[in-house]
């Protein structure tokens, strides 16, 4: 084996690791290496379903996700590559003994900007006519929600880093 030498070494060839090199490299910090002992993607990432969503239960996980939300959105644009995001929406169902609960959640969220509603019944029969209703009184949804792939977006954002030096 040959001797690598490396400004930053980056362990793990998933989608954090290669957002790390992808953004590092922007920043043009210096030589970077990316390990990985498989192949890109073969661990957590390679298995993960990808979600993409805004809404969650603390607002600083609001903030965070609404930025990365943006990326994949527009990931072409943002970063290069294509993270096959595909938007889905995103459905929520609840008890009538949670509608407080969700009701004061989703008004968090619309605080922080997310695009998220609380829907009826019959709206969630509009959105999903074959979900089994028995016992929901109340659903959340966010319609921008999705899934991208993790193989794609890890290979974009290495595709990306390896362009940018």
């Amino acid at each position: 084996m040959s001797e690598v030498t490396a400004d930053i070494v980056i362990i793990g060839g998933g989608v954090n690791g290669a957002s790390i090199a992808y953004h590092l490299s922007r920043m043009g910090v210096g030589e970077i290496v990316l390990v990985e002992k498989n192949h890109l993607a073969s661990g957590a990432t390679g298995r993960s379903g990808a979600m993409i969503r805004e809404h969650y239960q603390h607002p600083a996980l609001v903030g965070i996700a609404r930025e990365a939300s943006q990326v994949f959105h527009h990931f072409s644009d943002v970063v290069g590559g294509d993270s096959r995001f595909i938007q889905t929406g995103r459905l929520i169902l609840f008890g009538e003994e949670d509608i407080t609960s969700a009701k004061s959640n989703v008004n968090m969220n619309q605080s922080l900007g997310v695009n998220i509603t609380t829907v009826s019944p019959d709206e969630i029969r509009d959105i999903l006519p074959e979900a089994e209703l028995e016992g929901v009184a109340i659903g959340i949804w966010e319609e921008g929600a999705g899934y991208a792939d993790p193989v794609a977006t890890t290979y974009s954002f290495v595709n990306q880093a390896t362009s940018s030096g």
